[in-house]
């Protein structure tokens, strides 16, 4: 995924890093590649963080309106969701793929005719070689 987005990048298309991932992470990490960060915000007092969300979640359809606000009209080319909760920001890309999917989103990109990355995760860790 990392090669596909740097490659896009590189190309000239706006990366945006939409997620439910706590917005300083994924700020630093979009920052490394070169992206936009749409995270969930964290809430501050005097300085230090609460351990609340400031506001919602940026999950589900959370995430497809804070993507489609931050487009403003702009189409999604490509979009890229690990989860099921990821569909409604799927459904707005012209290309939408499904990165490493539990077997219930993997039937649901199949139906739907996504592109999917990587194999779904095995059941269990097969310890040390």
């Amino acid at each position: 995924v990392i090669a596909e987005l740097e490659a896009a990048r590189d190309e000239g298309a706006r990366l945006i890093l939409a997620s439910g991932t706590y917005g300083p992470v994924l700020r630093a990490f979009a920052e490394r590649i070169g992206a936009e960060a749409l995270g969930t915000e964290l809430e501050y007092e005097g300085g230090r963080a609460t351990g609340r969300f400031a506001g919602t979640m940026g999950t589900g359809e959370e995430k497809a309106a804070r993507l489609a606000t931050a487009l403003d009209g702009a189409t999604l080319e490509a979009a890229y969701g690990d989860s099921a909760a990821d569909i409604p920001m799927l459904e707005m890309a012209g290309v939408a793929v499904a990165v490493h999917p539990d077997p219930e989103f993997e039937r649901v990109a199949r139906a739907r005719g996504w592109r999917i990355l990587g194999e779904p995760p095995a059941a269990s860790w097969p310890g040390p070689t």
